[in-house]
């Protein structure tokens, strides 16, 4: 009987499916038992010895580190940029939640740098940009605190020549860039925000675009949220954390980034190698996990 295509799967089947299917492909292709019964009988005599190994390297762990490496790795910023009226104040409202920028009609409204942490995670909002295509002192400072930036695009004004040239002098820094096409729900003449996305990609020389709409919250928590965790998967803690709003999205690329590392060390296995590899991927993600639920973990409760 053919396979049923699966139609409009949830997020959660998504992860789901690509999770089984990744370490099934690893199993698959690391040539490894697939059950006890698998195994043969000079593997059952050397299993004793691997299972204390394991025990080995778990008491040798210093928990105190783990759970330090990964807070550490939480000490991440997001800039919001873009030509002013572009949609970052709004944008940056919805994000948090809650009133905190300036937003006006007017160009360059946001008067001052405004920084709002969200835990050991910051976002910022910067002041408008000058026309002359430079960045000014206050962008540049909010710039160099920044582990991603979010370069905005007012859909409604297409893309245009100062777009370009603040877009260059940003990636000068090279810092991760995501480009995202903001008020799309307010394009008129029948284009749609896709189309108008996939234009400013190709024009640009980018990989993507992602059209949103600050103002309706379209593709933000969809989009948005996740391709700032995939640029820094360490923000996904934080952002998860503070933000309950965004949690399962946090988890999934948590749980999603562990299982490609588990596919890498199966695939080619490295005797007495590969079985660290995977352990120290398991409890990063332990320790990530409870970190994103505020739960207290050491090797007694993991």
């Amino acid at each position: 009987m053919a396979n049923k295509k699966i139609q409009n799967p949830s997020k959660d089947e998504d992860v789901e499916k690509i999770t089984k299917d990744t370490f099934n492909s690893a199993i698959r292709k690391s040539n490894r038992p697939r059950n006890i019964r698998d195994l043969g009988v000079s593997t059952l005599k050397n299993l004793p010895a691997t299972i204390g190994m394991v025990q080995t390297f778990m008491k040798t762990v210093n928990w105190r580190a783990a759970q330090e490496e990964v807070l550490n790795g939480l000490n991440n910023t997001v800039v919001i940029v873009g030509q002013p009226n572009s949609g970052k104040s709004t944008l940056f409202n919805k994000i948090k939640g809650q009133k905190v920028s300036p937003v006006s009609s007017e160009a360059g409204t946001t008067r001052t740098l405004i920084r709002v942490d969200f835990g050991p995670f910051t976002l910022l909002d910067t002041p408008g940009i000058e026309k002359s295509g430079q960045l000014n002192d206050e962008v540049k400072s909010g710039l160099e605190q920044a582990s991603i930036i979010v370069f905005l695009i007012d859909a409604t004004k297409g893309l245009q020549t100062l777009d370009r040239e603040l877009y260059e002098s940003i990636k000068k820094l090279g810092k991760p860039i995501i480009v995202a096409v903001n008020k799309v729900d307010a394009l008129k003449g029948g284009e749609s925000g896709d189309q108008f996305a996939t234009e400013v990609a190709v024009m640009l020389g980018v990989a993507g675009v992602i059209p949103i709409s600050g103002k309706t919250g379209l593709n933000v928590a969809e989009e948005l949220i996740p391709t700032m965790i995939d640029a820094s998967p360490e923000a996904a803690l934080v952002i998860g954390h503070e933000l309950p709003a965004y949690r399962r999205s946090a988890g999934q690329r948590i749980i999603r980034n562990a299982t490609l590392v588990s596919l890498a060390a199966g695939i080619e296995p490295i005797p007495l190698i590969d079985i660290p590899i995977l352990l120290g991927a398991q409890i990063r993600l332990v320790l990530r996990m409870a970190a994103l639920y505020g739960e207290p973990i050491d090797s007694t409760n993991a």
